[in-house]
């Protein structure tokens, strides 16, 4: 491709480009730099601020800590499957069909989702 080509259509859409720099600056302000002090906290020992994968092992190793761990990602797994259950439906009768209309489609859908998500662990 022709770097006048590129040129002349960053040009014309360098407001699409612009929100997608804001956007990916966004997220990296929010979500990586977050994780990524918090991966490197990890690696630090507390009590003599040098590099240690003691952490990573007491978790492996500690029996209470990784099963505290599964159960989240079994939590994690159900409110998958349960979300994808009922949204698929949703959202094939909001796209296919003529049954929702509007303002009111949209609240409805939200608070269906505020009840799910506020409805508390499941059991197990």
């Amino acid at each position: 491709m022709n770097i006048r080509i590129i040129y002349d259509r960053f040009r014309r859409e360098k407001v699409m480009y612009s929100l997608f720099l804001l956007s990916v600056i966004v997220l990296a302000l929010f979500l990586v730099y977050p994780l990524l002090i918090l991966f490197y906290k990890s690696l630090i020992d507390p009590n003599t601020r040098g590099f240690t994968i003691d952490n990573y092992l007491q978790f492996y190793l500690d029996k209470d800590i990784f099963h505290s761990f599964l159960t989240t990602v079994k939590y994690g797994f159900y409110t998958v499957i349960l979300t994808t259950v009922i949204a698929v439906p949703m959202a094939f009768g909001v796209s296919r069909t003529n049954m929702l209309f509007g303002i009111s489609s949209v609240c409805f859908l939200f608070s269906l989702s505020q009840a799910q998500a506020s409805s508390g662990p499941l059991p197990g």
